[in-house]
């Protein structure tokens, strides 16, 4: 299943890959969320082979999820994966400059099940598809309103 959102921000595509990519403000929006976030590649600027360990609750289960960046290109995006309980998720992070201070970003997430719990996982979601998809439109939409606001997350 694949779900993709495409906004248009008012801001320059460095402005908007400084923010999205701003790796201690995730971690931090995480933690005050409930998350627990470990690093694994210590600290710094991320790029190829950056990975995390992110702990949190759902449907009163415990939940750990595998995160790591499989590639970045500065300015222009970044491809990221995330397995939950045998569910992979790609992500892709696209930035198209539109004008010097437009930019479009463009977000696909393409789950895949790696075991049978996942599968059957993953059609329960595409059965919600729909709204599943509105809300994933509507969080890239108010990232995209953050960016323009010049906050973080």
């Amino acid at each position: 299943m694949k779900l993709s959102a495409r906004e248009d921000i008012a801001a320059p595509i460095d402005e908007v890959f400084a923010r999205v990519t701003d790796v201690a403000a995730l971690e931090r929006a995480a933690l005050r969320r409930g998350f627990t976030v470990t690093r694994f590649d210590g600290e710094g600027a991320p790029g190829v082979g950056a990975n995390w360990e992110v702990g949190f609750g759902y449907r009163g289960k415990r939940r750990v999820a595998q995160m790591q960046i499989t590639g970045w290109n500065p300015e222009h995006g970044a491809v990221f994966v995330i397995i939950v309980d045998g569910l992979r998720s790609v992500g892709e992070l696209d930035l198209t400059p539109l004008a010097r201070e437009r930019t479009r970003l463009h977000l696909t997430l393409d789950l895949h099940p790696e075991t049978f719990r996942a599968r059957l996982l993953l059609q329960s979601l595409k059965l919600a598809k729909s709204n599943l998809s509105q809300r994933f439109k509507s969080k890239v939409s108010g990232l995209a309103r953050q960016i323009e606001a010049g906050r973080g997350f």
